[in-house]
């Protein structure tokens, strides 16, 4: 199975009203959103994981939690991922005191005990909001994402960590939690 580490996010009314603006000026646009049901914040994708890993993985990540408290983030401005001169990506940026990083680190660098692989670039805070296929107007795209690249979108409190497993579907990928750890 499929599976990943992350944080779960709960839009609030701003975020929505503002991912609803989006959606309408984008419409004509080719843009997978992410359902707000399934907006994450990932901390480690596993990829690939067998019966045995998972009951490792959620003893691992028990044992991480308790060593946190509650944190607060704030989702800070919207901004892209390029690939090949082109946005794929749009995200919300997230502005956080470190914790999350250091939680992030921690649960790879216990991970990598398990056979999952070290993760190569630097850790990058980011909310995935939209997946891009093609974009037939970008200056309707750069205009849209600029009115609040500045704008904080909203704060929100980390109060679990979650292991999620991942149902790749025609449709989109569908998250099952397979385990919920509560920061003490």
């Amino acid at each position: 199975m499929r599976t990943f580490v992350a944080i779960r996010i709960k839009a609030e009314p701003l975020l929505i009203k503002i991912l609803s603006d989006l959606k309408d000026k984008l419409k004509d646009e080719s843009l997978n959103w992410v359902d707000l049901q399934n907006l994450h914040l990932t901390l480690k994708f596993l990829g690939e994981t067998s019966s045995q890993q998972v009951h490792e993985i959620k003893r691992l990540i028990s044992d991480i939690s308790v060593k946190y408290q509650p944190f607060s983030i704030r989702l800070e401005g919207l901004g892209f991922f390029i690939s090949n001169g082109m946005p794929r990506v749009l995200f919300a940026g997230i502005n956080e005191d470190g914790s999350m990083a250091q939680l992030a680190d921690e649960a790879g660098d216990h991970l990598v005990r398990l056979g999952f692989e070290k993760e190569k670039r630097t850790f990058n805070p980011h909310l995935t909001l939209a997946r891009i296929k093609f974009l037939k107007n970008k200056n309707r795209f750069f205009a849209a994402v600029e009115k609040y690249r500045n704008l904080t979108l909203q704060q929100s409190t980390v109060t679990e960590i979650i292991f999620f497993q991942s149902k790749l579907n025609p449709s989109g990928a569908v998250y099952h939690e397979l385990a919920v750890f509560p920061l003490e």
